[in-house]
């Protein structure tokens, strides 16, 4: 047995209950340091315990992990999921994976889908810059089956090329940066509703006590950084109601019946590194907008739904490859 000799991340648990013959056992997951995936402190069927606590380390943000790189293979972009649930509970995000890119993966897990001869399996692969998950029809091998002379290599969306060795803390506090390709609004929170446009007077309405706000812009071409991001499910309304310490309850009502409108379902905020706020990386209306120089004017239409915000890259130099610590820098302005 080498289980007790893998490190594994003391700050990545969780506790579960698996079902095994119709009874429900308590164990806990945790998560490998080396990003291969999860373990079971105890067997399921018997409940023994496969898994002990013989120490700690230290860890000064040095410790590797392993990442695998991918190159797209795909011709159209390749959406991203918030999560791994199959239809129809299937979260999109709004981001796509534009096509002949590559990027960097830190968890990966297959599941079979069907029953009987109709069985399929799917490798869901999670982006390590956090924007979500894709989803690769066929099953994706280790890397070292590579080096295999009767390999052949059967995958349709994403191409596995091999795997590189980057600090553990990356798909952390690694930060990405983003392209606007519209005047984005920065509201002050990741939360639903956000303010609207008021159509008589141009002007953004306030928002009500508590709500989100519009607390200032950035413009069209412009390049910035994001340390997180939040999708949201807009259709829903949320209300919290206590009588003292006697009964609570968290209500769920819809916002609109009209369930079946997959544009504006959910939408997703991107926290700015700076701290200013939030900007969503979809429209959330028809904007119309003009490019190009004067007499070659060019106009452009964006749909709801499409994006204004393009993924550029996952910045390697935003963590400090021996201390893995944020290499994000700041100065004071007053």
């Amino acid at each position: 047995m080498l289980h007790h000799l893998l490190p594994l991340s003391p700050f990545r648990q969780r506790t579960e209950y698996a079902t095994e013959c119709c009874r429900g056992r308590q164990v806990i997951f945790l998560k490998r340091a080396d990003g291969a995936g999860w373990m079971a402190d105890r067997n399921v069927r018997s409940g023994d315990r496969t898994m002990e606590l013989i120490g700690f380390r230290d860890d000064d943000g040095s410790m590797q992990q392993t990442f695998w790189r991918f190159n797209v293979k795909s011709e159209t972009p390749i959406p991203i999921r918030a999560g791994t649930a199959s239809a129809p509970f299937i979260w999109l995000t709004g981001e796509h994976i534009a096509p002949k890119t590559s990027v960097l993966v830190d968890i990966r897990f297959t599941r079979v889908y069907g029953m009987c001869c109709c069985r399929k399996k799917k490798t869901f692969l999670h982006l390590a810059d956090r924007r979500g998950w894709v989803v690769e029809p066929t099953r994706v091998p280790d890397s070292d089956w590579i080096e295999m002379e009767d390999y052949v290599d059967s995958s349709v969306s994403l191409s596995l090329q091999g795997q590189v060795q980057r600090v553990c803390t990356l798909n952390r506090i690694g930060v990405s940066e983003y392209t606007a390709l519209d005047d984005l609004t920065i509201y002050s929170k990741d939360t639903w509703p956000i303010p609207r446009l008021n159509a008589k007077t141009g002007f953004i309405n306030a928002p009500k006590r508590g709500g989100n706000a519009a607390v200032g812009t950035i413009s069209a071409s412009s390049k910035f950084l994001i340390s997180d991001r939040r999708t949201v499910f807009t259709r829903l309304r949320y209300m919290h109601i206590a009588i003292g310490e006697l009964w609570s309850k968290t209500l769920t009502i819809p916002r609109t019946l009209n369930f079946c409108r997959r544009t504006g379902r959910f939408a997703t905020f991107l926290k700015l590194s700076d701290g200013r706020g939030y900007v969503l990386t979809n429209s959330r209306k028809d904007i119309t907008t003009t490019e190009g120089e004067e007499g070659e004017n060019v106009r452009i239409t964006r749909r709801a739904g499409e994006p204004i915000v393009i993924f550029d890259s996952l910045r390697l130099d935003s963590v400090n490859s021996e201390t893995g610590k944020s290499m994000l820098r700041w100065q004071c302005v007053n």
